[in-house]
């Protein structure tokens, strides 16, 4: 049975949000946040994580998923 083209000529929606209007808005709200980066600070730090010969990471909720997606990361790049 083929595929009706007419389908695939929506957009892509999320609850009723256009997905590319959803995701510039997120652009939007975070570019003042990464203007205010100071890439000196960052290069700093990765330097410091780079050098570690331990790190130790704690967090819960939302935010401990998130660490554990950055101790998963330092693990593939870092495993001895």
């Amino acid at each position: 049975m083929p595929l009706n083209p007419l389908v695939f000529q929506k957009k892509p929606t999320l609850v009723g949000i256009q997905i590319p209007n959803l995701c510039q808005e997120v652009l939007d709200k975070l570019s003042p946040v990464f203007s205010r980066i100071d890439e000196q600070s960052v290069d700093m730090a990765v330097d410091e994580i780079a050098r570690a010969s331990l790190i130790a990471l704690y967090g819960i909720g939302r935010e401990g998923l998130q660490i554990k997606g950055f101790a998963n990361r330092l693990s593939t790049h870092w495993s001895g």
